[in-house]
């Protein structure tokens, strides 16, 4: 009787490892494909870049109206302009 139990008891381990090894498996199985749906929606978005000088007198005006447009300022330097008037160089983006 007690090689009986043994047995029974060798029974229940094997099938509890066999088990716990399809959990793993189907778990990851299911972070592989997770991994692949969502990797793609995930991708850095694209952008439309654009250098714009801005005369001092115009210049919170012209910000305004670029923002409006969905523009948003990257980087921006004192410079002087064609005229020789003094105001700013701006980079912008976009997204497209």
């Amino acid at each position: 009787m007690y090689q009986n139990n043994e047995r029974l008891e060798g029974l229940v381990k094997d099938y509890g490892e066999g088990i716990t090894w399809y959990k793993v498996s189907v778990i990851a199985l299911l972070l592989l494909i997770l991994f692949v749906l969502i990797v793609p929606a995930v991708s850095p978005p694209a952008w439309s870049y654009k250098v714009k000088f801005v005369e001092d007198s115009e210049f919170s005006d012209e910000l305004r109206r670029l923002g409006l447009r969905g523009w948003e300022v990257v980087a921006a330097r004192r410079a002087m302009g064609d005229n020789e008037r003094y105001g700013y160089e701006l980079i912008l983006k976009r997204r497209k």
